[in-house]
C-alpha cells in the first residue's frame, strides 16, 4: 500500500481562482476517518472521507521554515476520542469544502477507557506552487501546543537578539556611569577610576551620560578619580573634587601650674577654667622671628583616613 496526498478538484479550482485574483483559499478543519474498515486510496473527485469519524479546528496551519510553498496542517486528536483506526484524512476550507484527502499508514486510536489514554497528532503536508493564495487560518481558542511547535518557539525566540523588550538586558542591568567597589580586578565594560582623560568619540555611551561633568582636557573628558571619598550630591555638585580637610578645632596642652606661663613675648598659656586645672587652653599669636613658638611635635602620616581597604574601583562604559 502506497501513501500519498492529493488536493481535490474543488481544491484545484478554488486555489486557481484565488491565483487569478479571486478570494484566497482559508483552510480552518481537518478530519480522520477509518475508512470502514479498508485500506483507502485518495481521489480528486472525492467531496468527504470514506467514512468521517472525527472532525475539528486544525490545531496549526503553517508554512514550513525555509519552504514557503510547502503548507503544514495538524490536528490534535483528544484522549476522549478513538475507538476506531485511522486511515485517512482531509483537510477543509471556511465552506466545509475538502480540498486535501490523503490516506494514512493504519494508527489506532484507543479510547481513555480501555487503559491507554494519549492524544494524538496527525499532520499532512499541502505542497503548491503559489502558496500564497491559501491563507492560513486557525482558531487560538482550541490550540493545543505540541512538543514540536513548544521546541521551535523556543529556538525561534533565543535566536532573537532581544526577546524581552519590557525587560533590561544583562548587558544593561548595570547602567552606564555606575561606580563600582569590586573585590577583584576590572572587569570586561568597565575603565579604572584614575581620573583618565578619555575620547568623547571612543567611548560615546559613557560619555553621553556623564559628560565634562569630571573635568576637562581640551576636547577630552575624565572619569572620576578614585583617591577620594564619596559623598552624596545633596550640598555639592556631582563631580565636585574636594581636597582632605579637619575640621576647625583645639588641642590642650599639659601645665601643673595654677598660673599663666609664658611662652615666649606674644604667646602665653591661658588658664583653661578654675584654678588647680591640669590642662590649660593654648594660644599661638607668634612673631615675626619665632612663628611656631609654642607648637606642639607633629606626628601621624601624610594622609587623614578611616580604618581603609583597597579595591578596584571601576566605572561602566558600556
Amino acid at each position: 500500500m502506497s501513501y500519498f496526498t492529493i488536493i481535490t478538484n474543488t481544491g484545484l479550482s478554488k486555489i486557481a481562482a484565488a491565483a487569478g485574483g479571486g478570494a484566497n483559499l482559508s483552510l480552518t478543519h481537518m478530519a480522520v476517518g477509518d475508512g470502514n474498515g479498508s485500506d483507502v486510496t485518495p481521489v480528486a473527485t472525492a467531496a468527504s472521507l470514506v467514512n468521517e469519524r472525527y472532525r475539528s479546528t486544525a490545531n496549526r496551519v503553517y508554512t514550513e521554515t525555509g519552504n514557503p510553498n510547502k503548507v503544514i496542517c495538524e490536528l490534535v486528536l483528544p484522549a476522549d476520542q478513538g475507538g476506531w483506526t485511522i486511515k485517512e484524512v482531509g483537510v477543509f476550507d471556511v465552506a466545509g469544502d475538502l480540498i486535501v484527502f490523503t490516506n494514512f499508514p493504519s494508527t489506532y486510536k484507543p479510547l481513555n477507557t480501555e487503559g491507554a489514554v494519549r492524544e494524538s497528532v496527525i499532520r499532512i503536508a499541502l505542497i503548491h506552487s503559489n502558496a500564497d493564495v491559501v491563507t492560513l487560518q486557525i482558531d487560538p481558542s482550541i490550540v493545543t501546543s505540541t512538543q514540536q511547535y513548544v521546541i521551535d518557539q523556543l529556538e525561534d525566540h533565543e535566536a532573537k537578539s532581544d526577546p524581552h523588550t519590557q525587560y533590561l538586558k544583562k548587558a544593561d542591568a548595570v547602567p552606564v556611569g555606575t561606580i563600582l567597589d569590586y573585590a577583584g580586578t576590572l572587569q570586561p565594560n568597565y575603565l579604572l577610576c584614575n581620573w583618565g582623560a578619555l575620547s568623547p568619540t571612543v567611548y560615546a555611551t559613557l560619555f553621553s551620560k556623564i559628560g565634562y561633568t569630571w573635568g576637562r582636557s581640551g576636547d577630552l573628558f575624565h572619569v572620576p578619580p578614585s583617591d577620594r571619598y564619596a559623598r552624596g550630591s545633596g550640598i555639592y555638585a556631582v563631580g565636585t573634587l574636594q581636597s582632605d580637610q579637619n575640621k576647625s578645632h583645639q588641642h590642650y596642652v599639659a601645665n601643673t601650674s595654677t598660673t599663666s606661663e609664658s611662652i615666649s613675648s606674644s604667646n602665653s598659656l591661658a588658664k583653661n577654667g578654675s584654678w588647680g586645672d591640669s590642662y590649660i587652653n593654648y594660644s599661638l599669636a607668634g612673631t615675626t622671628t619665632t612663628p611656631d613658638a609654642g607648637l606642639t611635635s607633629s606626628s601621624g602620616s601624610t594622609e587623614g583616613r578611616p580604618p581603609t581597604m583597597v579595591v578596584t574601583k571601576m566605572i561602566k562604559y558600556q
